[in-house]
């Protein structure tokens, strides 16, 4: 019989440390990876729609003149969040930024447009849809389709 010798030596090098932040997971080596659309606020720590409209601070003022933005962001995130559980859309940022762009196309909001315009406009056609998904879910309820 031939001795063979075992060595128990581990020649294996250390995993990579992973850097951990509020926002993202950071591997070294790797690219970043935006998070899903229905875990944005959580990891950013504000609505995706903010970034989208570019609304900086105005979104969340609430003062005694104004709510700002606040109706319209969480109008749109409920329509998104719908459109999402419902499998129309997929729950990515590429995904709710295309169905947003169709939306404004659809009802010719023009990127030059105020702001406070192109996001009023969006909720009020949102809530339309929302309204108009009730009455299907009604209608089908009690048979009348």
């Amino acid at each position: 019989m031939s001795d063979i010798l075992v060595s128990n030596k581990s020649s294996e090098t250390p995993a990579p440390q992973l850097e951990m932040t509020k926002e993202r997971v950071v591997i070294p080596g790797e690219t970043e990876v935006e998070p899903p659309f229905l875990d944005y606020e959580k990891m950013k720590g504000k609505p995706f729609l903010v970034d989208y409209y570019e609304l900086g601070q105005l979104w969340d003022r609430r003062d005694m003149y104004s709510n700002a933005f606040i109706d319209e962001v969480e109008g749109i995130n409920k329509y998104l969040d719908y459109a999402i559980s419902q499998g129309d859309i997929s729950n990515s940022i590429e995904g709710v930024t295309n169905e947003l762009k169709r939306i404004e196309k659809m009802i010719n909001v023009r990127p030059d447009q105020r702001k406070s315009m192109r996001i009023g406009l969006v909720k009020e056609y949102v809530d339309f849809l929302m309204r108009s998904e009730y009455v299907k879910k009604e209608s089908a309820k009690y048979g009348n389709i």
